[in-house]
């Protein structure tokens, strides 16, 4: 579903786009923009050469949305499972360990959680700079 804004600068090859609030920014809560009446400004490469004052449509690629998902809600998800499994594994075979033996794949399960969460973290920084993540303008209205 594309965004709304109008372009407030030009900075070369990028442009600052000041995003219209949507009506279900007030029960999202996944940005700032829920918060309070501000607009949020983003910043994108100016493909289609618009200009300041130009009312614009952008949007995210389907496929970086899915991928972004993936890589927030999956990979922790299955870290979690392969830590408990793992925890399992070793309290009963390698450890021997006597009485809770659920215990260790809980705790191993959240420390595959916690890791796997900060590696993602650890990657922000690369995950922004992929093409695939950036909106970009579909239109000029």
């Amino acid at each position: 579903m594309g965004q709304k804004g109008k372009i407030i600068e030009k900075q070369g090859k990028y442009i600052k786009i000041r995003l219209n609030k949507h009506s279900a920014c007030k029960n999202c809560g996944a940005c700032k923009l829920a918060d309070d009446d501000s607009d949020m400004v983003i910043t994108v490469e100016n493909y289609i050469k618009a200009d300041v004052g130009d009312d614009v449509e952008i949007d995210v690629d389907g496929q970086g949305i899915v991928l972004a998902s993936i890589i927030m809600y999956l990979i922790p998800l299955i870290s979690l499972f392969i830590g408990f499994g793992l925890g399992l594994f070793l309290s009963n075979n390698v450890l021997e360990v006597s009485g809770n033996k659920e215990l260790l794949s809980i705790a191993m399960g959240i420390g595959f959680l916690i890791v796997s969460l900060f590696g993602i973290r650890c990657f922000d920084d690369y995950f922004k700079n992929l093409k695939i993540f950036r909106p970009v303008i579909k239109k000029i209205n």
